[in-house]
């Protein structure tokens, strides 16, 4: 952010000038109050016109800093929630990424356990006695033998 120097004013020189015509007025001995008064009174009119011109310009100067700080503040904000917008879009293209994955993984060790599943029970099925059999015991494969 820019940074304005304020001019300071000396107001030391004006002061001085008012005393050196105080000083002035008593030196000539003016005659009357009434143009003492008069004297006085245009030295302070100058004197509350300068200061005057001063602070409207220290108000010109800080309204000035105050219109760069919000422009400053609102094209950061429009940044951020422009980053705010781009982060969503991005952790929302994720999340469509990864549900997907996620379903085929499920769906990959369900099959898995589904599979365990139906060998542990085809384990437990029983052996069929082949005595049984009316064949004569051997394996169907086998030619039956005659006694």
């Amino acid at each position: 952010m820019p940074t304005v120097v304020v001019p300071s004013v000396d107001y030391t020189e004006s002061f001085a000038l008012l005393r050196a015509s105080v000083d002035k007025i008593q030196f000539e001995q003016i005659q009357t109050r009434d143009e003492l008064k008069a004297a006085l009174s245009s030295n302070i009119t100058g004197l509350e016109m300068m200061f005057a011109q001063v602070s409207t310009q220290q108000d010109m100067l800080l309204r000035a800093q105050i219109h760069d700080v919000r422009k400053e503040v609102q094209t950061q904000k429009a940044a951020l929630s422009q980053d705010l917008v781009d982060f969503r879009k991005e952790t929302q293209e994720g999340l469509n990424t990864l549900s997907p994955q996620l379903y085929e993984i499920i769906a990959y060790i369900s099959r898995g356990l589904d599979d365990k599943k139906g060998e542990i029970e085809s384990s437990r099925v029983p052996l069929v006695d082949d005595r049984s059999r009316p064949s004569g015991g051997g394996s169907s494969s086998e030619p039956s033998r005659k006694r």
